[in-house]
């Protein structure tokens, strides 16, 4: 149920036409204006409205997680290159990438909170779940989705993304070519919530990467998830509302970011060292 929870709430977003999640998600309270691009946009005025999931218990696990998952990788200073590449080059479910996320987190077991105050469980347990205490969702989800932010910290610092880029036919075949293998191996609403963000990044790429380069906690992430999403009706089948859980949201914009970073710079991997065994 765990994975069904994550994943339900992914489709509730891709698709847009969840009358159960409209009807019961309380609204999310924009007092404030926000400004793109020189013009004060009224949160109201946006062509979809964005609502939070309603359990209060998923909202605080979601925001403990990714703040852990960042304390994480913070404490760890480096990634093992290889290990990072089996991670996050490929799909969420993937099972060489659970193994991998696995590792780095045993690796590194000193970082990783009180995890393993007690007998570890079995390989892969800490990637390819690791339950959330509390709630429904699974921590390595937010794990992973730190290490995308971590990748693009390191590898890609001076990235530049352009919608004009973005919308060349030769990256979009590159991003093509690269994601159509991995989402061989996810799962269907794993797909679809990772085909909006990607559609996302590609209707604003810039506004994306400063959504992803947002330092925790800065105010200005609320604002760029209202208009990443409010600006994007073509992303979420012209849906006038959509609930979402802006903290994985945020992870997987990160993801489709790399993604698209990585066919402007025409490359399967930002990672220097594994290039050339992702392009054999």
């Amino acid at each position: 149920m765990r994975h069904l929870f994550f994943h339900a709430m992914a489709l509730a977003i891709a698709v847009g036409v969840s009358p159960a999640a409209a009807q019961t998600s309380p609204e999310t309270r924009q007092d404030e204006e926000i400004v793109v691009e020189g013009q004060t946009i009224d949160p109201k005025e946006l062509p979809v409205r964005v609502t939070t999931p309603p359990r209060p218990q998923d909202r605080q696990a979601s925001a403990t997680s990714i703040s852990d998952a960042r304390r994480f990788v913070r404490c760890m200073h480096s990634v093992d290159p290889r290990l990072l590449h089996e991670t996050i080059d490929r799909a969420l479910n993937d099972r060489t990438g659970q193994w991998a996320l696995d590792r780095i987190i045993r690796q590194r077991a000193a970082c990783y909170n009180t995890v393993f105050a007690r007998p570890p469980a079995d390989p892969p347990k800490y990637g390819e779940c690791n339950p959330v205490s509390g709630s429904a969702m699974c921590r390595n989800v937010f794990d992973r989705g730190a290490l995308f932010e971590y990748a693009l910290a390191t590898y890609a610092p001076d990235l530049a993304l352009n919608r004009a880029d973005l919308q060349r036919t030769e990256v979009r075949q590159q991003f093509l070519q690269r994601e159509l293998p991995i989402s061989q191996n996810r799962t269907a609403d794993d797909r679809r919530y990772f085909d909006v963000a990607s559609c996302v990044v590609q209707t604003h790429p810039e506004m994306a990467l400063s959504f992803v380069r947002l330092g925790e906690g800065d105010t200005k992430e609320a604002r760029l998830l209202q208009l990443l999403i409010g600006l994007s009706p073509n992303c979420f089948g012209r849906a006038k509302k959509v609930a979402v859980d802006p903290n994985q949201f945020r992870l997987y914009v990160g993801e489709a970011v790399y993604g698209w970073a990585a066919a402007v710079r025409g490359v399967r991997t930002l990672i220097p060292e594994t290039q050339q065994a992702r392009a054999d």
